[in-house]
């Protein structure tokens, strides 16, 4: 594959140092004429090669998309002076502490989770950095527009406060989850357009099919189980199955998609900042009953964690701990109580809830991921599914379960509705977004792409050590 690629003709993205900047004493270091050895330390010479030979690695074409990026934000300005405004509500620090907490799960959680990739790492941070800008900007307009259509007559009529903006962290949050499904095999312009077409899905359906319930009324998914993780999974699923499902390529057989120890620890860091701020995730939204969300994602996300650790050797060949399954499957018990975060189920339930969400996410590292690779093409670079995915339905079933126990039959109905509604606008929606990406950015081979995958270089400009 590498020879293939190599006969193809790559744009250069770094350029040989002119021989001027070379430093004197290398280009003329005189030469011991019995062995032709120079009278240069190791890093001379490893300057001068690097000055005297032009590398020939591929990149991205990153104007086309700052160009969207500018282009978006023209009318972002003109859509906010013309449609936003200040909401009257009085001072809200303490909802403003929590909003804190999700910025931080969203840039520093999200972003430093998916560095697990060892020559991809700085683009994880950056990327999940300027999408979740991207993304949270456009979700103010889309869901404030979708939020607040009917509620004023007023001409600005979105109304800034602090809901307002979790809802749009919120969004990122999920076109983050999409991300980790696509990162390193998409281009930048790639990605955004992905994450640009997903916002409007999202937003009508928190808006229309959860909170105003046009189908059914009475679901419960404060924490976003539904709405966040399993929409913003299967989106991103179905997403690189169109784009990816025929480049065997890109999966997991990559020299470059995988970990070394550095990156391991770093991406471990993203794991500790989600862990400890998933309550305030998960209970923003509920109200009266935010101790109550609080202590149940504590108790959830704690029995994942301890499920990991207790199963994972049992699916592991070589009978050790695998680090992917404790930096992902320990946060599964988040995801699957986030359906029903505020219920008062029990704390012996919601702590056998975590049990399951931990065995299911291990099991589905272990076994489905690969699986679903090798037979079905979905080249999941994050596992999103395990993480994301399976267990926010298995919240949602979780959530049904809580409501009939609860005397909630209507509730129920409710919320197996809005989670069959769910998956089925994010197939349908990240299918046609994978589409509509492979139509910008084409690679015509595949072992060009194999060498623009997964490869920091493609995307910055950076000094590498």
């Amino acid at each position: 594959h590498r020879s293939s690629a190599m006969n193809d003709p790559l744009p250069v993205f770094v350029k040989p140092t002119a021989d001027e900047d070379v430093p004197e004493h290398v280009r003329h270091a005189p030469k011991d004429s019995s062995n032709g050895a120079s009278d240069l330390t190791h890093d001379d010479m490893m300057h001068a090669a690097s000055a005297t030979h032009m590398l020939t690695k591929p990149m991205w074409d990153m104007k086309p998309f700052s160009a969207m990026l500018a282009v978006v934000g023209i009318i972002l300005v003109v859509f906010f002076a013309l449609f936003v405004d200040y909401a009257d509500t009085p001072d809200d620090a303490d909802n403003y502490q929590l909003f804190i907490h999700v910025c931080i799960m969203i840039f520093v959680g999200f972003g430093f989770l998916m560095t697990f990739l060892k020559r991809y790492s700085l683009a994880a941070v950056c990327l999940n950095y300027i999408t979740s800008v991207f993304v949270v900007l456009e979700a103010i307009l889309v869901f404030g527009a979708f939020e607040y259509a009917d509620s004023s007559t007023n001409m600005r009529f979105i109304k800034l406060d602090i809901f307002l903006l979790v809802n749009a962290l919120f969004a990122a949050g999920a076109g983050m989850i999409t991300f980790g499904a696509l990162i390193g095999k998409v281009s930048p312009l790639q990605i955004l357009i992905i994450l640009f077409l997903q916002v409007p899905l999202w937003a009508a359906n928190v808006v229309f099919v959860f909170s105003r319930g046009f189908l059914l009324q009475g679901a419960d998914d404060a924490g976003g189980a539904i709405a966040i993780h399993t929409f913003g999974a299967y989106y991103g699923i179905a997403a690189t199955f169109v784009a990816f499902r025929n480049k065997p390529n890109l999966g997991a057989g990559h020299e470059r998609n995988s970990a070394n120890y550095t990156s391991n620890v770093t991406s471990l860091i993203g794991t500790i900042f989600l862990w400890i701020l998933w309550p305030s995730f998960n209970g923003i939204f509920t109200g009266d009953a935010r101790m109550v969300s609080f202590a149940n994602t504590v108790i959830s996300i704690s029995g994942a964690t301890l499920a990991t650790f207790a199963i994972a050797p049992f699916l592991s060949e070589s009978g050790r701990i695998n680090v992917v399954m404790v930096q992902n499957a320990t946060l599964a018990g988040g995801v699957a109580i986030g359906a029903v975060p505020d219920l008062k189920i029990g704390a012996g339930v919601v702590l056998l809830v975590g049990f399951g969400a931990g065995i299911l996410s291990c099991v589905g590292f272990a076994k489905l991921g690969p699986f679903m690779e090798r037979k079905l093409g979905v080249r999941d670079t994050c596992g999103v599914h395990s993480l994301h995915g399976m267990p926010g339905v298995y919240g949602g079933i979780v959530g049904v379960c809580a409501l009939l126990a609860l005397g909630s039959p209507a509730a129920a109905t409710a919320e197996f509705g809005f989670l069959a509604v769910t998956i089925v606008i994010a197939v349908a929606g990240g299918g046609a977004a994978g589409f509509v990406s492979t139509l910008v950015d084409k690679v015509t081979s595949d072992d060009r792409h194999s060498v623009l995958a997964y490869e920091d270089h493609t995307v910055f400009e950076f000094d590498d050590v």
